[in-house]
């Protein structure tokens, strides 16, 4: 099994690598109009570096708890060690310009 560290690198080159990818696309129909289709592929995560704290805690049953907070206020505090994924996003957007005579343009 690879070491957390080696988990992080791996996480890091990718998301370099792959964190946004553009591709576009130059047409004509006929004379008058044209325009661009541009797509953007991005790619995104959430890691957490910091260690659990029992301050952010407000379980009484946990030593070292704030429990002047609410259990329901720790956010997931106790759901995710350190260099854990918390989250992980792709995003496609598509955009389309078309340019009309005169100057006129629809994006």
């Amino acid at each position: 099994m690879m070491a957390k560290s080696g988990k992080v690198l791996v996480l890091a080159v990718v998301t370099t690598l792959c964190a946004d990818v553009a591709q576009a696309f130059q047409f004509r129909a006929g004379e008058s109009v044209d325009g661009n289709f541009d797509t953007q592929l991005t790619l995104g995560s959430g890691m957490r570096l910091q260690k659990q704290s029992p301050q952010l805690v407000g379980d009484p049953t946990v030593p070292g708890a704030n429990t002047a907070v609410s259990s329901n206020g720790d956010d997931g505090d106790r759901n995710y060690n350190r260099y854990d994924l918390f989250t992980t996003s792709l995003k496609l957007t598509p955009e389309l310009l078309l340019r009309f005579p005169d100057g006129y343009k629809f994006m």
